[in-house]
This record gives C-alpha cells, sequence and structure tokens, in this order.
C-alpha cells in the first residue's frame, strides 16, 4: 500500500448507480465500490486501485481512480456473465455452455461460434449469430451457423432444437 492506495479484485455483482462514466457497485465479496467506469459489465472480473472511505450515510466503500478488467474464470462468474451480457442466454443455456467448456467457455464462445452450435445442441443460431456479431465475428460464421440451422429445421421439421 503505496501512499494510501491499495488493490482490490472481485467480480462485478451488481451495478447500484451508472451515468455518465461514474459507477456505484457491488462486487461479489460484498465491498461496495464507487469510481469512474464507463462500460462496466456484472460479472466481469476487475482489479480496482484506489483506498477504503468511510461514507457516514452507506458505510465502507472502495473508492477508486483506476481499475483492469479481465473475462471470469471460475464457472459461478462465467454464468453470471454470459446471463447479464449475452441475449437469448439465461441459467440453462449458461449451465450447458460451462459444463461443455468450463474455464475455456467466452474464449470458445467468441473464437468459435460454430463449434458451440455444433456441440451444444440447445443454443440456436440466433444466439450464436448475435453473440458473433456482437464480438465482431466475421460473416462467414453466421453463415455457417445458418446453414447447421437450417439442417437441423430439415431434420427435425421445424425451427426449434429438440
Amino acid at each position: 500500500m503505496a501512499n494510501g492506495s491499495a488493490t482490490l479484485t472481485g467480480t462485478l455483482e451488481a451495478i447500484r448507480f451508472h451515468k455518465t462514466g461514474f459507477l456505484i457497485g457491488k462486487l461479489d465479496s460484498g465491498v461496495s465500490i464507487k469510481g469512474p467506469m464507463v462500460a462496466p459489465q456484472v460479472g466481469m472480473e476487475y482489479a480496482f486501485r484506489g483506498r477504503m472511505e468511510r461514507h457516514p450515510r452507506f458505510g465502507e466503500t472502495f473508492v477508486f481512480s483506476d481499475y483492469t478488467a479481465s473475462y471470469p474464470k471460475d464457472a459461478t462468474a462465467i454464468r453470471a456473465y454470459l446471463i447479464e451480457n449475452c441475449k437469448w442466454i439465461g441459467p440453462e443455456i449458461s449451465k450447458r455452455l460451462v459444463n461443455a467448456y468450463g474455464q475455456e467457455t467466452l474464449a470458445v464462445c467468441k473464437a468459435d461460434p460454430e463449434r458451440v452450435a455444433r456441440e451444444t445442441r440447445a443454443v440456436l443460431e440466433r444466439r450464436l449469430g448475435e453473440r458473433a456479431r456482437a464480438r465482431g465475428r466475421d460473416v462467414r460464421a453466421v453463415r455457417v451457423l445458418r446453414r447447421l440451422h437450417e439442417r437441423q429445421v430439415r431434420r427435425h421439421g421445424h425451427g426449434g432444437v429438440r
């Protein structure tokens, strides 16, 4: 601890307030945090640099001036990240993905959505297609997913996956 500053690490569990680049949130450890953050993401792991302060009304809060972010590594945090940040992925799909890919879940979803579509029956094309587009994947990946979905429609005779 130099010059009264410390480092606090944890997973962002809740956003209590966020406006104009300022965050008040809660970590998975229960510690309240506040400071400048443009785009906080629930489920993301952060290392904050700052100091603890005691507010007369709100109690102990870690006030940070800087931070670094990293993707979550444990299963619970990965599931929370997927549920909070990935449209169309809820508790059941997140559980299947984490069971299939473990700590590599986010990397696999980003780098190889075709593999996820092949290996995880319950994930429909539109779910992975939206994730791929959100992650900046090329059009080729979306086309592959569409072809997989069309094969399933022909095989099962409907738009869903059984």
